[in-house]
């Protein structure tokens, strides 16, 4: 793996997570039912953890972690429409409904898929 490819990926990841907390944030905010909340509020603190550590990680490889990337905006755009689908829903007066119709299970499902996982990192750091 070329390191230019490597930091676009890290700075990617990082971007990512900065979504997830938006969704999660305001999936927590969205939620009615308490073990929904509870869990969505655990997945929160996770995600700012994996912020944390990727904002180490760039210290680390001396990447500017604001640095503008297309890839990033693409993410960022994603991440921003979750969390205007999840404001629709509850501004349409259905507490309910807006819990249901969260994407924060959604992103739980891509974050699970994400390449933030140990056994990538440890590949790409090897090349």
């Amino acid at each position: 793996m070329k390191q230019q490819q490597l930091n676009d990926l890290i700075l990617q990841s990082l971007e990512h997570e900065l979504g997830g907390v938006q969704v999660y944030r305001t999936a927590v905010e969205c939620a009615v039912n308490a073990d929904l909340k509870e869990e969505w509020s655990k997945y929160l603190g996770q995600t700012e953890t994996h912020v944390e550590i990727l904002t180490s990680v760039c210290a680390a490889f001396d990447l500017d972690p604001e640095k503008k990337l297309p890839s990033r905006d693409v993410i960022r755009t994603v991440g921003e429409a979750l969390v205007k689908a999840m404001r629709m829903a509850r501004a349409a007066g259905n507490p309910e409904a807006a819990q249901l119709s969260s994407p924060a299970s959604a992103w739980s499902s891509r974050r699970r898929k994400t390449i933030w996982t140990g056994s990538y990192w440890a590949n790409a750091l090897k090349s």
